[in-house]
């Protein structure tokens, strides 16, 4: 038979020994090796603690930024609603009188219902005062359908609705109704609350500037009603709508009335750093905003993944090596290997969640501002080829390219910029720049956000509220400030103007003869024309 190998690989008989002689037991080995396996089971301990805390703080961040981003969905939401009132109420500022044909026009031009699917009407009650006080009997109604018995309601029936209605003209800011019933809902048979969205109407002209005035001037309320659990539900991005637990309540008056519930009967019991509790203000309102992951489970290290078993089997290996010296260079790379591959993972790990991340994430250096490193939703929307590029090409503002390179320029946060996307498009987003130091260089640290969308539908509800949406031209409000302006201008010296004035003879019976359809086609043409001509 072949002579029997060692530990290292080496035969017995090469190393000088027999081979059949038992070792000698030393006493004191057996102590340095007790002490090297008691320091190295703590020190596993310790590193398994560590990495536990590592995945805690990971999990909890993942989680807050999806909480914050859910918080601010919420607020854009009642942003957007507060809008689509906004846009309405121009009508009412440029019109004696609104009637039912010109209402229904203005709100099948708006669509709101394919944003907002929570949106049930879209209302106005005049003012009317009585011997017995003041009333608002709501006279118009869209859509029709389905809302027959809001017609002719009076709102002082509905101490919510009515309190909104006060509150918006005192302010002359969208009004946010309390929760209560809607009228719509007994008709229906719907077991649920709603609120109203309220906004004044003034009487044509510039909008009254003091409480005083906007009082005298106050003619009726125009209002835009919702179900409130849709409406809250709507604002939810999809991609968390399965993963987290939100409960919004109204906090206004001290007590929590209870808007919204995505599970129902669940008990949250998370961990502290795993709860986000968040006060949305708006229209007078305070909503109470709770969000907890649906799964409760601690943020435990998958044994697949864990430390500590390599971390044992480390110390197992080192308490080896004090018995075999031979072995120590053998088995200190094969231990650096663990470890270093656990660490690799690590990294992979805290790469690949940043990679789900849905803002746009690039490092890059501050001194020649290249670009190190770009995640997933970074590669999706500027191109594959972003690493090769360098920061200040990606911005289309020239003087800003030149203040991000510059030498102590103060981080910018919430900037809105122009970016270039895939094939060079455009696009709007919401960009933070940050100086950090990562392995002793000076890094650029950049977070945007694709704003694009909410771009377009600013910019529309700004062209919506200055330009007529029969002829497209600018409306009443529009012109009386571009008339100040040029005012202003001439007085400061500028050259002067002219004022050309046309009268339509006998419009009023074309509308009499041939219908108020005819009328529009002639305004229609009319504006064609002028666009052509002027």
């Amino acid at each position: 038979m072949g002579a029997s190998k060692d530990i290292d690989g080496f035969s017995a008989r090469a190393q000088g020994g027999t081979g059949s002689r038992p070792p000698t037991w030393s006493p004191a080995a057996w102590i340095w090796t007790l002490l090297a396996l008691v320091t190295g089971v703590a020190l596993s301990l310790w590193a398994a603690d560590q990495q536990q805390r590592r995945q805690a703080t990971v999990e909890a961040t993942a989680f807050r930024e999806v909480a914050e981003r859910t918080h601010r969905a919420l607020a854009q939401q009642l942003d957007a609603s507060g809008w689509v009132v906004r846009a309405v109420q121009t009508l009412f500022l440029t019109s004696d009188a609104v009637n039912a044909e010109e209402f229904d026009n203005v709100y099948a031009n708006l669509h709101p219902q394919q944003r907002f699917h929570s949106l049930l009407a879209l209302v106005y009650a005049p003012r009317e005062v009585r011997a017995d006080g003041e009333h608002f009997i709501t006279t118009l109604v869209a859509p029709r359908a389905g809302n027959e018995r809001v017609f002719g309601l009076d709102v002082g029936q509905q101490p919510a609705n009515l309190a909104a209605v006060l509150t918006s003209r005192d302010s002359d800011l969208p009004a946010l109704s309390a929760p209560f019933r809607l009228v719509q809902f007994a008709e229906r048979g719907v077991d649920a609350d709603g609120v109203i969205m309220r906004l004044p109407i003034f009487t044509p002209g510039r909008p009254p500037a003091t409480l005083a005035e906007r009082r005298t001037r106050f003619r009726g309320s125009l209002g835009v009603s919702f179900r409130i659990d849709k409406l809250i539900a709507g604002a939810l991005p999809e991609d968390v709508r399965g993963l987290l637990h939100v409960q919004v309540a109204d906090v206004t008056d001290g007590e929590a009335l209870p808007l919204f519930d995505s599970h129902p009967g669940a008990h949250p019991q998370s961990r502290s750093d795993n709860r986000f509790e968040r006060s949305l203000a708006y229209g007078g309102r305070v909503w109470r905003v709770r969000i907890h992951p649906v799964a409760h489970s601690p943020a435990a290290v998958p044994w697949s993944e864990s430390i500590l078993w390599p971390a044992l089997i480390a110390s197992l290996l080192m308490a080896l090596l004090v018995w075999s010296i031979a072995n120590t260079r053998r088995r200190a790379l094969e231990l650096g290997s663990r470890m270093s591959r656990q660490y690799r993972e690590s990294e992979e790990r805290f790469r690949a969640l940043n990679d789900r991340l849905p803002a746009l994430v690039l490092l890059a250096d501050a001194h020649d501002g290249r670009i190190t490193y770009a995640n997933q939703a970074a590669r999706l929307r500027i191109g594959e080829a972003v690493c090769a590029l360098y920061l200040p090409a990606l911005f289309a503002d020239v003087e800003f390219r030149a203040r991000l390179l510059a030498p102590g320029s103060p981080d910018c946060s919430n900037t809105e910029v122009v970016l270039y996307g895939v094939e060079g498009e455009r696009f709007w987003a919401n960009v933070s720049v940050s100086r950090v130091m990562l392995d002793a260089h000076d890094q650029l640290l950049m977070v945007a956000a694709d704003i694009s969308e909410q771009r377009q539908l600013t910019e529309m509800l700004s062209y919506q509220a200055s330009h007529d949406a029969l002829t497209e031209l600018y409306n009443r409000r529009e012109f009386e400030r571009r008339v100040e302006r040029a005012l202003v201008a001439v007085a400061g010296g500028a050259p002067a103007g002219a004022l050309l004035y046309i009268d339509l003879d006998q419009f009023k019976l074309i509308n009499d003869t041939s219908g108020h359809m005819a009328g529009d086609q002639l305004l229609i043409q009319l504006s064609m024309v002028m666009h052509e001509q002027l």
